[in-house]
């Protein structure tokens, strides 16, 4: 709908943006959430403090992440968005999806998945009904103006699942805990390496291609993201199972069941190729002839979720046995290996080598992390707990 409203050059920069604020969610808090999950799994007893630790230390964190988007969107990125809508969008994305995150993280550590998925969809929800309102109703078709409308949104949503996730599980405490920080940085520092994976190439993409191929290009993105919900669903089941088997018989237990969980993932993400696909060629009919390419894009980078699906598991599987340092460098590396090829790509076969570069690195990861799962020894498990 905003792709349509705006048209493809507005909604490339608003695309940009986000990417950046996409890569921040995983900075603010510093890992309290995984912390949380973690904690909860092994000690319920304990998640009030864990709780408060979490809203605590996202709120101090909060304020330094948005700065650091904003640098990085009007210096290097140089987002054509003006400054103070851009601050906003930078405070109010990265803390509305930071709370919805903790919300989530506490629904799944309590193992109520139904909870878990539905605040994502409020927020999907409560965003699309905004989106119907502002651009329909009220015609707004300058992104400076949305952004404002979307903070408003971004608030109000933050506030009702904070408040309906103390209702749930319990008022949280006043504590911050500060022995688990360098565990938490640990948790922060791989998901902001996974969410580069994910992000950075729109990013990219602003460096190398006009506005309307970058809007074509955000759009093709944000298709493939829909292909993800089914495994981000399927993930927040599993994750505190892997804590489960690690807690009982350290590496082999989790590796046994990363391998039992495997086939499944990767079913996920084949549906999810075949649905983003289907979709994908729609894309002119809903968003207007200047998404005609689209369709294309879309579909070949949809192929990459089969392998983005095959990560979890013995990502999940380190995690779980104690080895979250070891899957934090090992992602720390990917990443940075991922980002040259993005540039590599860029530079060599500009949209499409980007694509293809998207594609390689989710494929590549996978086999890594796969490969140093089964290499470890039983005897390695040494505990990070």
């Amino acid at each position: 709908m905003l792709a349509h409203g705006m048209g493809a050059a507005q909604f490339g920069q608003l695309a940009t943006a986000l990417a950046i604020t996409a890569l921040l969610v995983e900075t603010v808090g510093i890992g309290s959430g995984d912390v949380l999950v973690r904690a909860v799994v092994q000690r319920p007893s304990d998640y009030p403090s864990y709780y408060g630790s979490a809203l605590w230390l996202g709120a101090l964190t909060l304020p330094v992440s948005a700065a650091a988007g904003w640098i990085v969107s009007t210096n290097i990125l140089h987002v054509k968005i003006g400054a103070a809508p851009l601050a906003g969008l930078m405070l109010f994305e990265i803390g509305g999806a930071r709370v919805a995150a903790t919300a989530e993280s506490v629904a799944v550590a309590h193992r109520d998945v139904i909870r878990a998925s539905s605040v994502r969809l409020i927020s999907a929800a409560s965003r699309f009904v905004l989106a119907l309102v502002v651009l329909q109703l009220f015609h707004v078709r300058n992104v400076n103006a949305w952004i404002w409308w979307a903070a408003g949104q971004s608030a109000v949503t933050a506030i009702g699942l904070l408040s309906s996730t103390t209702a749930a599980y319990g008022r949280p405490a006043n504590a911050i805990k500060h022995a688990e920080v360098g565990v938490g940085l640990l948790f922060a520092t791989n998901q902001t390496a996974r969410s580069t994976q994910a992000n950075l190439d729109r990013a990219f993409m602003a460096s190398v291609v006009s506005g309307q191929v970058l809007g074509v290009y955000a759009a093709a993105s944000r298709f493939v993201q829909l292909g993800l919900f089914p495994m981000q669903i399927l993930n927040r089941y599993l994750y505190p199972l892997f804590f489960e088997h690690g807690h009982r018989g350290g590496l082999l237990a989790t590796r046994r069941f990363a391998v039992k969980c495997a086939p499944l993932v990767f079913s996920v993400g084949l549906i999810g190729t075949v649905l983003v696909s289907v979709a994908s060629f729609l894309a002119p009919s809903l968003l207007g002839a200047g998404f005609s390419s689209m369709g294309p894009i879309a579909v070949a980078l949809s192929v990459a979720l089969p392998f983005i699906a095959l990560q979890s598991p013995p990502a999940e599987a380190l995690t779980g046995a104690g080895r979250q340092g070891l899957r934090t460098a090992v992602v720390i590396a990917m990443a940075v290996a991922f980002s040259l090829g993005l540039t590599a790509g860029a530079a060599v076969g500009g949209l499409w080598g980007i694509v293809i570069a998207f594609v390689g690195g989710h494929l590549f990861t996978a086999l890594l992390l796969w490969g140093i799962l089964f290499r470890l020894s039983s005897s390695s498990t040494v505990s990070s707990r």
